[in-house]
């Protein structure tokens, strides 16, 4: 696993994340819970860190609704 904890909340989600799980994020997680599991599965990320990727997940729900 990869700890993420000294990344800017900002970068963590679009410079690690998403380039990695993009595929997860915008068709195979139905839950954020699903996806969060998965990032969790190759990243440490603080509680911080959780919550902006939270506020990018709410963000694309909105979007799609």
């Amino acid at each position: 696993m990869k700890n993420l904890k000294n990344i800017t909340q900002k970068k963590v989600f679009y410079g690690y994340i998403y380039p990695v799980f993009a595929k997860e994020f915008l068709i195979e997680c139905q839950t954020y819970e699903q996806f969060a599991r998965v990032v969790s599965n190759v990243f440490i990320l603080t509680p911080e860190q959780w919550n902006s990727v939270l506020l990018e997940w709410e963000l694309k729900e909105d979007i799609l609704s």
